[in-house]
C-alpha cells in the first residue's frame, strides 16, 4: 500500500511540474541575446543584420502598443494615458507602418544571408563550427521573429489606422 500511495505522489508532482512549466512557458517571451562574434564573417553579417531587424521590430511593436484606441469613447490615448489627437495618432501609425513594411522588404535579403552564411559553415574549420552553428541558430531564430511580427504589425496597423478614420 505505501508504494502506491508513493507512486500516486511522484506522479501528481510529475503533473504539477509538467503544467507549472508549460504556464511559465505561455508567458511573456522572452528577448533574445545576440551572441557573440564565431569568427566567420558571413555568419557574423548575417547574425548582426538578424538582431537589428529584431531590435527594430521590437521598437515597432512597442510603437503601435503605446497607442491606446477606446471604442466606447471614440478616444485615443498615448502610452501615458494622455488623450492624442485624430492627425497625431495617424501620423504615427503611418510612419510605424513605413517602418513595418520596410522591415518585410528586408527579410528576403536577410534570408538569402541565411542561405550564404549557411554555406559558409560548412567551409569553414572544424574549431569555428560549433560557435558558428550555434550562432546560425541564434540568428534564424531572431529572423523568424522578425517574419512572424511583421506580418501582425502590418496587419495592426492597418486595422488601427481604419479604426481611427472611422471615428
Amino acid at each position: 500500500m505505501k508504494t502506491k500511495t508513493f507512486l500516486i505522489l511522484i506522479v501528481g508532482a510529475l503533473c504539477l511540474l509538467f503544467a507549472s512549466n508549460y504556464s511559465f512557458a505561455q508567458g511573456a517571451k522572452e528577448k533574445l541575446q545576440k551572441p557573440d562574434k564565431s569568427g566567420v564573417t558571413e555568419v557574423d553579417a548575417f547574425v548582426n543584420k538578424s538582431f537589428e531587424a529584431y531590435e527594430e521590430s521590437l521598437k515597432i511593436t512597442e510603437g503601435v502598443s503605446s497607442i491606446k484606441f477606446n471604442k466606447e469613447s471614440k478616444s485615443l490615448t498615448n502610452a501615458s494615458g494622455e488623450p492624442l489627437s485624430k492627425e497625431r495618432a495617424t501620423l504615427q501609425l503611418g510612419e510605424l507602418l513605413v517602418r513595418a513594411k520596410k522591415q518585410n522588404d528586408n527579410i528576403q535579403a536577410l534570408q538569402d544571408m541565411q542561405k550564404s552564411a549557411t554555406e559558409s559553415v560548412k567551409k569553414c574549420s572544424m574549431a569555428q563550427k560549433p560557435k558558428a552553428t550555434k550562432n546560425m541558430a541564434k540568428g534564424g531564430e531572431a529572423l523568424n521573429e522578425v517574419i512572424s511580427e511583421t506580418k501582425k504589425q502590418v496587419e495592426l496597423i492597418g486595422k488601427q489606422i481604419d479604426e481611427i478614420k472611422s471615428m
